[in-house]
């Protein structure tokens, strides 16, 4: 077991891809892409002490699977076509949950829980796995850890870039600030829909990318000054650490990890078609 995966990749040091989360739009609706080794879904235990946590908090959000059937709290990931052409890899798909927050009063937040609480879980696999060497040389590009906690920034993220997205980033910057912005937007706008009714240029202004001339990235949506930064910028050819701010609810979370993922989703496009 590898505990130190961001470490490696924040120093630029070349690690297998084990596991890709990415983002993308069906029929402009909002969906995550996972992509990970079978043999270490597998290894998720359904009663570690972090899914009997996340349950204890949250009640509704129910059982968790990790079969290629189905994946996580209510089997929220189903299987779908592949993502990475990798031998023992299979590919889930999760539609982000509508309209959490509808007409006053009234709300459904239990598929908003399963997908953060489910996420919680998976990304961890990340970090504390190892993967076998591929075929085609992909390498991770990212780790990603998210909480679900239910107080006040309780639904924080970060993340870990390994200089493969760090210059991809730094060399394509309003492509990758236009695909985040829509990314977080569309997520937002599903998930509460009645946000963007009133003032709707003026709500839109509130979600912002900036990739600081190539020397970093910031994302916000609203809230109290909610969103992620470049915590550590490293030097030479290292990676990027990123961290959030006042993140406090799912709806938040799951529209900065689209736009950060719609870019992910570009870096690992390119390295697919320069493979071909």
């Amino acid at each position: 077991m590898s505990p130190s995966l961001d470490r490696d990749l924040y120093r630029g040091n070349l690690v297998p891809v084990r596991c890709d989360l990415v983002f993308q739009l069906e029929d402009d609706k909002p969906v995550f892409v996972l992509s990970a080794s079978r043999e270490l879904i597998r290894e998720i235990s359904v009663d570690a002490p972090h899914i009997k946590g996340l349950q204890e908090n949250f009640h509704e959000i129910g059982g968790f699977s990790n079969s290629d059937e189905m994946l996580g709290f209510g089997g929220v990931f189903a299987p779908c076509e592949p993502f990475l052409p990798l031998e023992g890899f299979s590919t889930w798909k999760a539609d982000i949950c509508e309209e959490v927050l509808g007409d006053i009063g009234k709300s459904n937040w239990a598929p908003a829980y399963q997908l953060s609480c489910s996420l919680s879980v998976i990304l961890r696999i990340m970090e504390f796995a190892e993967a076998s060497p591929n075929t085609l040389e992909l390498n991770q590009l990212a780790t990603l850890v998210s909480i679900c906690r239910g107080d006040m920034g309780g639904f924080g993220l970060g993340a870990t870039l390994s200089p493969i997205a760090r210059n991809w980033i730094a060399a394509n910057r309003s492509k990758n600030e236009e695909v985040a912005q829509s990314a977080m937007i569309a997520t937002y706008r599903h998930m509460w829909p009645d946000y963007f009714k009133e003032d709707e240029d003026f709500r839109l202004y509130s979600f912002r990318v900036n990739s600081q001339g190539g020397n970093g990235l910031i994302m916000d949506i609203p809230g109290s000054a909610c969103g992620i930064y470049v915590e550590d910028v490293g030097r030479g050819n290292q990676g990027w650490e990123i961290s959030s701010h006042n993140v406090d609810s799912p709806i938040q979370q799951l529209s900065l990890l689209s736009g950060l993922c719609a870019i992910l989703r570009l870096v690992r496009e390119s390295q697919l078609i320069n493979l071909k």
